[in-house]
């Protein structure tokens, strides 16, 4: 008999299945055993998400995330080998994130790729925003501004996961992309005009490892105050500006102090073109897009009009970081 007894068949099992301690516990215990890790603790599910997260160990010190196999319907083998290597390229450069304890794959009735970490605590940085004065605004806005330059500073060296990271931003730019194909027309061939005209046509030093999906809730405020991230998942190839919108969108809820201390020194407008351009290239831009839409001109996607209906966007986000 195996660890994990359940029959997958498809995205509608997985998201029955998924959170179930009574599916995933002896899976859960006979990773830790296999790790040498603690495994005799109280087993939970930690969260929502695509993939199943359990805390375990002794004192819920640990962190199990098992990626959904094939037969779940979605492609997880890849986003295991992306979040592996975030968390290997944040620990490597000294960014705040959770301690990798092992990593693997189970051969049981499916193949289950996983990732153990220690768990992290703190607040996530979303709601704990919300109680911060100006001055720890700018503070923390600050460190995490360093923190994703720390991440993607460095170049990609050989061994590295490029060709993935670069196919998954191909994809997310696509008109093809089913998340972009939501947005009319006309604006379709105006976001992909911007992108022709701000971007290269081959890949350049421009082009980066961004953590893809920086928004409330995958930025921990630790105990110290220091910025944590977690959930490397959606990471991509790109420019640095692909990170921006989910920040000033979701993480930042467009506060103004936040927007204008993580900009730094780069002027207004050229922060703002940044952030239209990140949110174009984004796999969640259109979503992303409709929600600054609405909090900012009071209107929808469909009701941009004209030769240039991205420009009353830009002037919003220039005001923000003014």
């Amino acid at each position: 008999m195996g660890l994990f007894t359940e029959t997958l068949d498809g995205w509608a099992s997985w998201c029955r299945l998924f959170r179930s301690l009574t599916a995933f516990e002896p899976l859960v215990r006979g990773i830790l055993r296999r790790e040498g890790l603690p495994c005799d603790g109280l087993v939970t599910a930690a969260g929502p998400g695509t993939n199943a997260v359990f805390r375990a160990g002794r004192i819920g010190e640990l962190v199990v995330k098992i990626f959904a196999p094939p037969e779940s319907g979605i492609d997880s083998p890849k986003d295991y080998e992306i979040e592996l290597y975030g968390l290997e390229r944040a620990g490597r450069y000294g960014v705040p994130s959770p301690a990798l304890c092992a990593h693997g794959v189970v051969e049981d009735r499916y193949r289950f790729a996983y990732l153990v970490m220690a768990f992290q605590p703190g607040e996530e940085a979303g709601v704990a925003l919300r109680g911060m004065d100006g001055g720890e605004k700018r503070a923390f806005a600050r460190r995490l501004r360093a923190l994703i330059d720390r991440l993607s500073d460095p170049p990609f060296e050989k061994g590295e996961p490029v060709g993935l990271l670069r196919a998954r931003a191909v994809k997310n730019r696509s008109v093809e992309n089913p998340r972009w194909a939501k947005l009319p027309a006309a604006l379709q061939e105006k976001r992909l005009a911007w992108l022709e005209e701000r971007l290269p046509k081959t890949a350049s030093p421009e082009e980066t490892y961004v953590h893809g999906d920086i928004c409330g809730d995958n930025v921990l405020l630790a105990p110290n105050g220091q910025p944590v991230l977690i959930d490397f998942a959606d990471a991509v190839a790109a420019p640095r500006c692909y990170d921006y919108p989910p920040i000033v969108v979701d993480l930042f809820d467009f506060d103004p102090v936040l927007v204008r201390a993580f900009r730094g020194e780069q002027p207004p407008a050229a922060f703002a073109a940044d952030c239209l351009t990140g949110l174009f290239l984004h796999d969640f831009g259109q979503e992303l897009l409709e929600t600054a839409c609405r909090r900012l001109l009071s209107c929808s996607t469909a009701e941009l009009q004209g030769d240039y209906p991205f420009g009353p966007l830009w002037k919003a986000v220039c005001r923000l970081a003014e």
